[in-house]
């Protein structure tokens, strides 16, 4: 063959072979060419940024908590963060800082009430208040732990961001021997409460209460409060409850009464201790009418239904005894005069505190000079009653009767080893322990003036002076009845007496400044208390009356 034929039929050989060849790897070729184009793509877009295939980065911690206590994933995170943040958003710190932060958003898709929720799902819902949406989820692989079972356990997470990239993570749970709620006896006193009221603290781990339980107020049953507890900087939120389980005490008294009375179970009980409202009532009624001793059971409900006995002693008798008057006296009062006969008069039984009191006073005439009877009848309401009687003394004021008043009283306050000082200091302060001043009193004479003094014990200064007079005389002491001067806007009375040292003056009446001692006082005395209180009160006509001594 010659060899042009055959390198051309070669040629066409090898054309026709490598077309068919062109013809059967051109579709895989393609291929090829636009997997390559997308890869580059790809890798273009995650470089920028747009596309994201890293999984989130989660920092887990160990966790100790307290039997019962809920359990929620975050408590095992110390750090989620999402796996890549977008290039559009690595020159803004404060979405930056939102990506790196811990994850805003826990749940668990088996406890949501959309089963097939997932964290791109529900993403929007979560935004914040600024519209940011969370890009990291984290959630329990498994069912949440059982946190009734004390013991440690490893417990499995899923961490997962909106664009589907997952990863897996683990953490130690050990669940605490103890309990999240506790009570506490209702007290007065400061609690003392440790740790070991909720759990027992292993030596290997820190704990201790973030509140002070000494500073809650326990006295109230029924308050709770929450106790948290730092347990290895975390926090558990306990509860401690105030309760009253303790039945109320009392101090009962016992009582004797007649057959006629009635008490309540109140009356039996001397005091009440608990620390809430206690109700009080008989278990059986006791029997009132049958004398002799029974005991009685009185039952104490507190206001937690609390209850206590206790027992009391009851004794009913027969009111035999008499009621007691007291106070009752002779009386004397001015013609026509009226009497107070009840003032001062009291009345007692031993058992009845109404007892009824009479008065009998038909006899007494107080138109007519003379003494009569009067009598006073107490009964209580057993029957039984006394009757006791006094006199009154209708006066006029005649020398007879108010010298006869003057010498009792002198007899009382004076006797005959003391000097003419010491009677007159003596008819001084029984005028200002005995007579009560008052703006008006009669000024019907000197007579009169001492028997208001004697007998009724008020009156005005003029009164002071009258019954002082007649004291005085009749104790043998000179004195002198000063009046101030005419012409001043009232009139007031007082004394000079000498009781040999001179002549001085004596005024028992009320100082309208308290602190003046009026018992013979000297004539400057009395001129630096007219200058004090005004009115001219000591002004009165010196040349008329015995020189006074000055100082």
């Amino acid at each position: 063959m010659p060899l042009m034929p055959a390198i051309r039929k070669r040629a066409n050989a090898f054309a026709a072979l490598f077309a068919s060849s062109a013809r059967k790897h051109a579709k895989a070729f393609a291929v090829s060419i636009a997997s390559l184009i997308l890869t580059a793509l790809a890798l273009t877009l995650f470089a920028a940024g747009v596309m994201d295939f890293s999984a989130p980065v989660a920092v887990t911690k160990d966790v100790y908590a307290i039997q019962g206590e809920e359990l929620s994933p975050d408590l095992f995170f110390a750090e989620i963060r999402d796996g890549k943040v977008p290039k559009f958003l690595r020159n803004s710190s404060r979405n930056a800082e939102y990506y790196d932060k811990k994850a805003l958003a826990i749940f668990s898709p088996a406890a949501d009430s959309d089963a097939n929720a997932t964290p791109a799902s529900i993403s929007a819902a979560l935004s914040d208040a600024e519209g940011e949406m969370p890009t990291v989820f984290a959630y329990y692989a498994d069912a949440p732990p059982d946190s009734s079972v004390p013991g440690e356990r490893e417990v499995a997470f899923v961490v997962e961001d909106t664009r589907g990239n997952k990863t897996r993570c683990g953490a130690k749970l050990t669940i605490l021997p103890g309990r999240t709620e506790a009570s506490v006896e209702a007290s007065d006193q400061p609690p003392d409460i440790a740790l070991d009221l909720f759990f027992v603290k292993p030596e290997n781990i820190s704990a201790k209460f973030a509140l002070a339980p000494e500073t809650l107020d326990i006295s109230s049953a029924g308050a709770i409060y929450s106790l948290p507890i730092n347990i290895e900087d975390r926090i558990a939120d306990c509860k401690l409850a105030v309760t009253d389980t303790s039945p109320p005490s009392a101090t009962v008294r016992d009582r004797t009464v007649c057959t006629l009375d009635s008490l309540t179970a109140e009356d039996f009980v001397a005091e009440v201790r608990d620390m809430s409202e206690v109700s009080v009532e008989f278990v059986n009624p006791p029997i009132f009418g049958k004398t002799g001793k029974q005991d009685v059971e009185i039952k104490l409900t507190d206001a937690f239904g609390n209850e206590s006995v206790a027992v009391a002693a009851l004794t009913v008798v027969r009111d035999t005894g008499r009621p007691t008057i007291s106070g009752v006296k002779n009386r004397s009062v001015f013609l026509n005069g009226s009497i107070g006969y009840r003032a001062g008069v009291r009345v007692s039984d031993d058992f009845d505190d109404s007892v009824r009191l009479e008065i009998d006073s038909s006899a007494v005439n107080t138109g007519a000079p003379g003494r009569y009877p009067v009598y006073y009848r107490a009964v209580d309401a057993s029957g039984n009653e006394r009757t006791v009687s006094a006199y009154v003394s209708v006066l006029i004021a005649d020398e007879a009767s108010v010298y006869g008043k003057a010498d009792e009283i002198l007899g009382e306050i004076t006797n005959g080893g003391m000097s003419q000082y010491e009677k007159a200091k003596a008819i001084y302060d029984w005028l200002s322990a005995n007579v009560s001043y008052i703006n008006t009193g009669s000024k019907k004479g000197i007579l009169q003036g001492a028997l208001d003094a004697f007998v009724l014990k008020r009156g005005d200064c003029y009164t002071y002076y009258a019954a002082g007079e007649v004291l005085l005389t009749r104790a043998g002491i000179d004195n002198v009845g000063v009046r101030r001067v005419a012409g001043t806007p009232t009139a007031h009375y007082w004394s000079l007496v000498n009781a040999g040292d001179g002549w001085r003056h004596f005024d028992a009446c009320p100082a309208p400044i308290s602190n003046l001692n009026k018992f013979m006082f000297t004539e400057k005395t009395a001129r630096e208390y007219t200058q004090r209180i005004g009115r001219r009160y000591y002004d009165y006509d010196a040349e008329q009356y015995p020189a006074v001594v000055e100082e």
